[in-house]
């Protein structure tokens, strides 16, 4: 009974989602085709596809990308972050779409159903000839989220702005960064400093979240495990949560902080919880 009242609801609210997804878009599914948020991935992974492949599109754009990733190596991985972040968004709207636009009949008479599995078949392609690529892609927006290196205090926002422009061009971001468009602080590389108290609460909410994490990890090699899990198993649920979240963000997006604002309350919320329960017992 306690089983059912607790899954009920989650039945019904996707239920609800699917049917809402049915009665405007005419498919009973949740959600959309994620190819579409790692195709701005896909041309700084470092290995073509054989041209015989039916997803082969953007073997050129990969070739021609290869001075972009030699000069993100050179930056340090929060740097390295924020930069790759941008080179997603400008990678997928304005090359790939409108290379796969132009070049390939059934991209462009498809919906944005249909495009988006188009991707999703695309990026496997791609990160099957280059695994250890999309590995380390996903490691450095994992670290980014984590650190989310966007919120930055005046002296970091300085340094950072320093040794972006000691590296010099970053190929299409520098020409893109002239524009109307590139001038926003959204698509700006080293955004503006942030306010000290989200810097100041965000990092330590993480520390506190970390060192959990770390506890709890440690805790469940011990012995006293089958004692204390009973006691701690929502703090286990927090901790899986959040964690879960952030990797399977970074594998499919890059550093965003709107990615990471919905996580707040559980990242704040898991280690009063353990400091509860352990004053508790």
């Amino acid at each position: 009974m306690t089983a059912a009242l607790i899954l009920l609801p989650i039945a019904g609210f996707y239920g609800a989602a699917a049917a809402s997804q049915l009665a405007h878009n005419h498919r009973f599914v949740l959600g959309s085709w994620g190819g579409m948020d790692i195709l701005g991935k896909v041309p700084l992974l470092s290995r073509p596809v054989p041209p015989d492949s039916p997803y082969a599109r953007l073997n050129g754009i990969v070739d021609a990308m290869q001075p972009a990733r030699a000069q993100l190596a050179r930056l340090d991985p929060l740097l390295e972050a924020l930069a790759a972040r941008q080179y997603y968004e400008h990678l997928r709207w304005d090359v790939v779409r409108p290379a796969l636009k132009d070049s390939w009949p059934d991209w462009r008479d498809a919906d944005e159903y249909g495009r988006g599995q188009f991707a999703a078949c695309i990026a496997a392609a791609y990160a099957a000839q280059d695994p250890v690529g999309l590995l380390h892609r996903t490691a450095i927006d994992l670290l980014g989220l984590w650190v989310m290196p966007r919120w930055l205090t005046e002296g970091e926002q300085s340094a950072a702005s320093r040794e972006v422009e000691r590296i010099g061009e970053l190929p299409l971001m520098t020409a893109f960064a002239t524009t109307a468009e590139g001038q926003l602080d959204y698509y700006k590389i080293v955004p503006v400093p942030s306010g000290l108290a989200k810097v100041f609460a965000f990092r330590t909410m993480v520390i506190a979240f970390w060192v959990l994490s770390i506890g709890y990890a440690l805790l469940a090699t011990s012995r006293r495990w089958r004692t204390v899990f009973p006691i701690a198993t929502d703090v286990f649920f927090l901790l899986l949560a959040v964690h879960a979240a952030y990797l399977g963000t970074a594998i499919m997006e890059g550093a965003h902080d709107r990615y990471i604002m919905p996580t707040w309350p559980l990242l704040g919320s898991a280690p009063i919880l353990a400091l509860g329960l352990t004053f508790r017992r």
